[in-house]
């Protein structure tokens, strides 16, 4: 506001204390004739003149001017250049040419040529009072109404030129004469305490100065230094002659003279300046009430509120007896701060007279609380000065309208409780300075009342720059400031949050207008009869500034992350259909022959790198052998897993390990498969396959089994290995060839008959077999067709026809070319028969390596024989069991402890587990704890492909989204119940507020069930991300998306169909869209923060406690319970990391700021159209920080995010 009262204060010319009304003429003297005559209007703002003084008799003596710092002093007027005969467009058309004619001997006078040299060429010092002290005698003296005649002479200075010089700038001497023609002194002492008047007197200075000029096209900058006026003023006492004095006056400083090349001042006389105007065009500048390129059209008034009060515009205050100047919209272009000539009047010169009692009434024609609404169409032809003028009464401005006043009432509004009744008025003005209007707007409207508060101490709220438009009653303006006639302290906060707002008047068809200005604490609504003087001819131009809120910003700002959601469902999605070949079809199965064959296969090899030992042709021959393995754990009580176990496994044959619990099947299995933890373990020995050694680098050859497999049990057997396909084939491999292989790996374990079956085997959902389910997972790693196959314990579990199925399965595979080996624990007769080696281990060490038909002679020629009625395996498994029988067996051989075994910090405990191959949570649980270096396809089809598999999951158990959908549903019925119809009273705003912390907090710990799904899911992502299926962090992102857009987003569009409206919220389409999109980023902001819990716990109770913890201390932050100023400063810095807080803040914000609402305490009178920002206020919660709040709630979502990423990535012990 000030910066626009300061730009209309830079356009006014009034120097006396009255306005100037619109039919009276200047006062400055144009008789020069047939000249050019160029203004230099002293720039005040950018001028620095301060005057001191000091006694030189009788004593010499120093005078302080008192509160130096908050005078606002210096010097206005106008220097008057005669630059020769004609008109100046001709004389002196450029500002270069002006320039020269500076230089060539120029004088400016302070009177127009040829014109009186009196008052209106005067150069006045402002403030029109100043005071100065000399406490060491107690003398005060004042200064009143200094003005001063002077020219100034310039010339080129004298000596050598320099060449090539710039015309552009100058470099001039000159001389200021100065005699001071008015003022008066007023002394007083200890001695005369009544104080002495004398005149100032006419006293005369010269001196020279330096002149710097300089041209920016028609305009010419003369900046003056060392201004120096000296003046020697004797005093004569009336009292005594010991009382003369005589005492030295002094302006000093610098001076900036602005003129214009090629304008004719008698142009724009008597109602304007010549100046530049927009795009820096020579044009007339017109007073206040006057407009046209010449100023000759009517077109307003200068009121009593013109000029506001000088801390308005951005002035300091003027001293008492200075009044400020009236800033007409565009008559100066310089700042004339402050008026020196006449009396101060408390009543309006325009509207009212002064009755005999010393108060004011209204003149003929007017009325109103300050007699600005006309009556009658004389009254608006005399305040205009022509009969061309009519009083209306519309409350639709017209094109003629100059001026409008609002008389409004307050009875039955609400309002009388907050202002006086009889004081509140609005006036409004459409003057804009010239045709077509100019950069600034002199138009503006004055909103004045006096709260019941501070009866005695009216305010006026002046809204500026504003817009007007033909046959409408809606004014839009810029920017608004609020003053008190008095200081006001205690409102000070509030002028604050409306300083530099903008405001809205309107009414209706039933005269009941609105006042709104931004951010007040109530909206004024009352009945008002609105005037308006309308000047035939005079026609104002329409504004295009409208107070428009782009509403849709904040809600798009808060989309971004469901927007992000929502693009990468559908890109997945998308990506499904293009290729629903792969996804949503079988294909056509070929039987493959050996022909066919062998191109997929090698396609397939994961050593197909040109090594000649791994090609198909020679995989009859390969031989998988493994030498000294010996496996230690690194604890305080270090324990051998395996020692020095040694062996082979040739293709086309199965090979089984046997053994007790805890003899080192497991471990054994791990290392051949090279999955066994290193974090953990002291590895030696070797394995190669054929002549090639094999490392981490080659799990992609070697298809691996768990013991205790886990898959998805919604998806078909067809569906579970495709999907082993799609993640594990190379990339680029086409549709038909994916179906090819999974078929065929099908096929091979002779799973075709049951392949359309669900895999089951979890809750109600009914599948496949035992037996079936451990072929499911031997023809998932197929697909790669691995060159071995390592199965843990296959048969565990399984009754003895189906164990034998999975064997007999295993050994048609293996004559295909495969080494296939397995941990076996008690195998029936039938299976050990179709083994073709068997290895028996106890306690980490090997008793038997050989032909399953030759275990029995190995034990009895050791002396022990098979009892009758018992299996040899099971005898074999009764030998390893006794500790002195594998003390026989192993009779010279003592288990050694790896030379460089380590220590880490694992118990007794955790190595007896450990070497248990039983044992889920092993350290040596491959599934946990290895990863691999090969992956074929991209993250696209990672991410499509997961999506396509949690797909299927949702659809066909449905359970847990249907929970969520329904439960999100019924809360929002219910609570839409709790919460019904709220009004707009106390109580109204109390449950909105209740309304929103109550969904916010629904939709928060609802997040807690990603907590058991991420559990459920832990054994298959754990194999699968081991097993090369797809990366970590793949994972994560599915997770989010899915997570995100079905069981976070969705339900709160489920939540809020019954809940928005059956509460009653704000039905505006930009409301709604900020709402949703809040609470969806909060939703999914809050289930990434439980992501990140959740994969950074080791049991589900602990994620569960943990993020109950952080969601019950962000809510107790949210700013809904404890108001945050009256919190602490050492704990409610804590509301800035609460989730909770920025969702409501922006929620409740959204939701009350555009309301109005009627606070009524039993008892006490009710306070209507109150702001829903003052609720806000009362709440502790900014409502200008809506955008920002938003933003940071975006940035939570996106670090959550990347938290849940990181601590994945980190969580290999629990993963």
């Amino acid at each position: 506001m000030r910066t626009a009262l300061s730009l209309l204060f830079l356009l006014g010319t009034g120097l006396g204390q009255q306005p100037v009304q619109p039919n009276q003429i200047g006062n400055i003297d144009t008789s020069g004739g047939n000249e050019c005559i160029v203004e230099f209007v002293i720039d005040t703002s950018a001028s620095a003149v301060a005057l001191t003084a000091s006694v030189v008799q009788p004593l010499p003596l120093n005078l302080d001017m008192s509160n130096r710092e908050y005078v606002n002093q210096g010097i206005q007027g106008s220097f008057y250049l005669r630059a020769g005969d004609g008109r100046c467009s001709d004389v002196v058309p450029t500002g270069a040419d002006l320039l020269e004619e500076l230089g060539n001997g120029a004088l400016l006078l302070s009177g127009v040529p040829g014109g009186d040299p009196g008052a209106p060429g005067l150069i006045e010092y402002y403030p029109s009072n100043i005071t100065f002290t000399a406490p060491a005698v107690d003398t005060t003296v004042n200064v009143w109404d200094l003005g001063f005649n002077m020219s100034l002479a310039l010339a080129l200075p004298t000596g050598p030129r320099p060449t090539g010089r710039d015309t552009e700038e100058e470099q001039l001497s000159g001389e200021l004469r100065s005699v001071s023609e008015e003022g008066d002194v007023f002394t007083s002492s200890v001695i005369v305490p009544q104080g002495e008047t004398f005149p100032f007197g006419e006293h005369s200075s010269t001196n020279s100065v330096l002149v710097s000029a300089s041209v920016n096209m028609s305009s010419v900058v003369l900046n003056v230094t060392d201004f120096n006026v000296t003046m020697m003023v004797p005093y004569a006492s009336e009292v005594s002659s010991v009382l003369n004095s005589l005492a030295y006056y002094r302006l000093l400083g610098n001076i900036v003279l602005r003129g214009v090349a090629g304008c004719d001042t008698e142009s724009c006389t008597p109602n304007g300046r010549c100046g530049l105007g927009p795009g820096d065009q020579v044009a007339c500048q017109c007073r206040c009430g006057w407009s046209g390129m010449s100023c000759d059209i009517q077109s307003g008034y200068c009121s009593e509120y013109e000029g506001g009060s000088s801390a308005q515009l951005g002035q300091l205050s003027c001293p008492v007896g200075a009044v400020a100047t009236t800033p007409g919209p565009a008559l100066s272009a310089v700042l004339q701060p402050c008026a020196s000539h006449g009396e101060d009047s408390r009543c309006n010169p325009l509207f009212e007279v002064e009755n005999e009692e010393g108060g004011c009434i209204c003149k003929d024609g007017f009325s109103g609380p300050r007699c600005e609404a006309c009556q009658v169409d004389a009254a608006c032809a005399r305040l205009y000065g022509t009969n061309r003028t009519a009083c209306g009464t519309s409350v639709l401005y017209s094109s003629e309208t100059v001026f409008k006043s609002y008389t409004c009432g307050l009875d039955g509004t609400g309002l009388e409780s907050v202002i006086v009744p009889g004081t509140f008025y609005v006036t409004c003005n459409t003057t804009s300075p010239g045709e077509g209007g100019a950069v600034t707007d002199g138009s503006y409207c004055s909103v004045n009342f006096a709260l019941q508060q501070y009866p005695d101490n009216p305010i006026t709220c002046r809204a500026a720059l504003c817009s007007f438009s033909a046959n409408s009653s809606e004014v839009s303006c810029r920017s608004t400031s609020c003053t008190c006639e008095r200081d006001c302290p205690d409102l000070k906060g509030i002028f604050d949050s409306i300083e530099g707002r903008p405001a809205v008047i309107s009414c209706d068809e039933r005269n009941e207008c609105t006042f709104d200005i931004e951010n007040f604490f109530v909206k004024l609504i009352a009945p008002c009869n609105t005037t308006e003087c309308l000047v035939e001819g005079y026609k104002f131009e329409d504004g295009s500034f409208r107070v428009e809120k782009n509403t849709w910003v904040d809600p798009v700002i808060a989309a971004i992350p469901l927007i992000v959601l929502v693009a990468v469902n559908i890109s997945l999605l998308w990506i499904l259909l293009r290729r629903r070949d792969v996804y949503f079809s079988q294909g056509t199965f070929v039987r493959l022959t050996s022909a066919t064959q062998m191109p997929a296969a090698e396609a397939r090899e994961g050593g197909a790198s040109g090594d000649p030992a791994l090609s198909s042709a020679s995989w009859g021959s390969l031989t998988l052998s493994f030498d000294n393995v010996t496996v230690a754990l690194a604890s305080r009580k270090p324990r051998v897993v395996l020692d020095s176990v040694s062996g082979q496994a040739h293709a086309c044959q199965v090979t089984g390990i046997m053994g007790p619990s805890g003899s080192g099947k497991t471990t054994l299995i791990s290392y051949l498969s090279q999955r066994i933890s290193a974090s953990h373990t002291i590895v030696s020995g070797s394995v190669t396959l054929g002549s090639r050694s094999l490392g981490g680098a080659d799990t992609k050859i070697i298809g691996y089994c768990p013991q205790n497999p886990h898959l998805l049990p919604t998806l078909t057997v067809y569906e579970t290995v495709m999907y082993s396909a799609i993640l594990r084939l190379p990339r680029g491999t086409d549709a038909k060839e994916i179906h090819q292989v999974t078929r065929e790996s099908i096929e091979k374990v002779r799973l075709d008959g049951v392949q359309t079956s669900y895999v089951g085997g979890t809750g109600r959902l009914r599948g496949i077999s035992g037996g079936e389910f451990r072929r499911v997972s031997v023809a998932m790693e197929l697909v790669t067709n691995p060159k071995i196959v390592l199965l843990d314990e296959p048969t565990s579990g399984l009754d003895s026809s189906s164990a034998t199925q999975v064997v007999s399965a295993l050994k048609s595979l293996s004559l295909s070319g495969c080494v296939v080996i397995l941990s076996l624990h008690q195998p029936s007769p039938a299976m050990f028969s179709m083994l073709d080696r068997v290895y028996l281990l106890a306690r980490g060490r090997c008793l038997y390596d050989g032909a399953p038909g030759g275990a029995g002679s190995y034990l009895k020629d050791r002396g022990l024989s098979v009892p009758p009625g018992d299996s040899i395996a099971e005898f074999m498994l009764e030998c390893a069991s006794d500790m002195q029988v594998v003390e026989l067996l192993t009779a010279g051989k003592e288990g050694k402890l790896p030379e460089h075994a380590g220590r880490c910090a694992v118990g007794a405990k955790d190595i007896e587990v450990a070497a248990d191959d039983e044992s889920a949570d092993s350290p040596l649980d491959t599934a946990k704890h290895s990863t691999v270096s090969h992956r074929d396809a991209s993250i696209v089809t990672e991410l499509a492909t997961l999506t396509w598999r949690n797909g299927l999951d949702i659809v066909r158990n449905p359970a847990l989204i249907l929970l969520h959908w329904l439960l999100a549903l019924g809360m929002g019925i219910f609570a839409g119940c709790v919460f019904f119809q709220v009004g707009l009273d106390t109580s109204g705003a109390q449950n909105r507020a209740g309304g929103l912390i109550f969904a916010l907090a629904f939709f928060a710990f609802t997040s807690l069930t990603t907590v058991d799904l991420v559990f459920q899911e832990k054994s298959i992502v754990s194999r699968e991300v081991v097993g090369g299926y797809y990366r970590r962090w793949t994972y994560v992102i599915s997770k989010l998306v899915i997570d995100g857009m079905f069981l976070r987003f969705l339900p709160i569009l489920i939540f809020s169909a019954p809940f928005y409206p059956m509460m009653g919220l704000d039905s505006e389409p930009s409301h709604v869209a900020l709402y949703l999109m809040t609470l969806g980023t909060f939703a999914v902001a809050v289930g990434a923060l439980s992501l990140a819990v959740t994969f950074a716990s080791r049991t589900a109770g602990q994620a569960s406690f943990i993020m109950n913890i952080i969601l019950l201390v962000c809510l107790l932050n949210s700013g809904f319970f404890v108001n945050a100023e009256n919190m602490p400063d050492w704990i409610s810095w804590l509301r800035y990391l609460s989730v909770f807080f920025y969702g409501y803040s922006v929620l409740i914000t959204n939701e009350v700021s555009g309301l109005l609402f009627q606070f009524v305490v039993e008892g006490y009178t009710a306070v209507e159209n109150v702001r829903g920002v003052t609720f806000l206020n009362i709440l502790g919660i900014n409502p200008t920080q809506t955008t920002s709040y938003i933003i940071i709630l975006d940035c939570m979502y996106a670090i959550f995010c990347l938290a849940s990423l990181g601590v994945f990535l980190m969580s290999d012990r629990r993963w």
